[in-house]
């Protein structure tokens, strides 16, 4: 790997940061997966739109103080580059994107980002719409190799073809009893007595009264067939009854890891619909249910299961 020395000027600031702030450094790379749409002109404008990855935006994210630093220093030296001018703002669309990479630089308290065009060929910057030109690709040489891959990988045609795993929708349990097609009465009287109804008047085309049915952590809504939504939360304390919830094995407060083994699939692409200002947090996963029976997603945080959600068709 090569890295561009920082300018002494950069790099004496940049210390004397790191030495009164203490020391974080993180590269978040950030790419628009979906460049053959109508869209905005440039990644900033998709950011704005919906700043989480998932099928318009990846990103992944490093802590490599290295890049970090070469990246700051290579956006100075940039302004020596050939410069060409490029009129795209983000809220000018384009059949494409114009300006479809950037780099989130954070090195203590210092902030920056970098925009590059197609294939890091130039580094852009907004406020003057121009691009300036990376004629020796001193930018690709900064990249390790996973890098590289992720800005050459086709996304777009991944996602289409690319199938979760699926399990049966029996394997919803509340005390080793299934909840698929479980009716309310017959939820009480087999499994256990709700502590809780709240009732709630929806009003859209048509006043709907929601019903919501509480047992510890546990949160569910009925319909015609039966339980229709389970929405499972972690808590701060124990309830004095037990209450046994499984999702084809898996519970609140599993590690996340427990999905990697046994949904290779399904967690294939990470950190799907986190934030990217905190990329590795906050992100879920998701299973589908054999012959589309619903759903159920599993949200985490901290490297655990954190939520976990089904629900059943109407």
């Amino acid at each position: 790997m090569k890295y561009i020395t920082p300018l002494l000027l950069l790099l004496t600031s940049l210390c004397y940061a790191q030495q009164n702030y203490g020391n974080f450094t993180k590269v978040t790379a950030v790419r628009v997966v979906r460049d053959k749409d109508y869209g905005p002109c440039s990644i900033s404008g998709y950011v704005k739109q919906a700043p989480f990855t998932g099928v318009k935006l990846q990103a992944v994210q490093y802590d490599d103080e290295q890049l970090a630093y070469a990246l700051v220093a290579l956006k100075k030296e940039a302004k020596q580059w050939e410069r060409k001018p490029l009129p795209c703002t983000s809220d000018k669309t384009f059949e494409g994107v114009a300006i479809p990479n950037m780099y989130i630089v954070q090195i203590n308290r210092y902030r920056d980002t970098l925009y590059t065009t197609t294939g890091n060929a130039s580094l852009y910057f907004p406020e003057e719409e121009a691009e300036y030109v990376d004629a020796t690709g001193k930018l690709n040489g900064l990249l390790n190799e996973e890098l590289c891959f992720f800005f050459d990988r086709n996304y777009a045609d991944e996602f289409i073809t690319h199938r979760g795993d699926s399990i049966a929708a029996t394997e919803v349990r509340m005390n080793g009893k299934s909840l698929y097609g479980q009716k309310r009465k017959s939820f009480e009287k087999n499994i256990e007595k709700f502590q809780t109804i709240r009732t709630d008047s929806v009003f859209a085309k048509d006043v709907q009264v929601v019903k919501e049915f509480w047992i510890n952590n546990y949160k569910l809504k009925f319909n015609a067939k039966g339980v229709h939504t389970i929405n499972a939360y972690t808590v701060g304390y124990e309830f004095p009854i037990n209450i046994d919830y499984t999702v084809a094995g898996i519970k609140i407060g599993d590690p996340e890891e427990k999905l990697y083994a046994l949904y290779p699939c399904s967690t294939e692409y990470k950190n799907w619909g986190a934030d990217i200002s905190d990329l590795n947090n906050n992100y879920y996963y998701e299973l589908h249910f054999t012959e589309e029976k619903g759903y159920a997603i599993f949200y985490i945080k901290n490297k655990k299961i954190n939520e976990i959600e089904v629900a059943f068709p109407e």
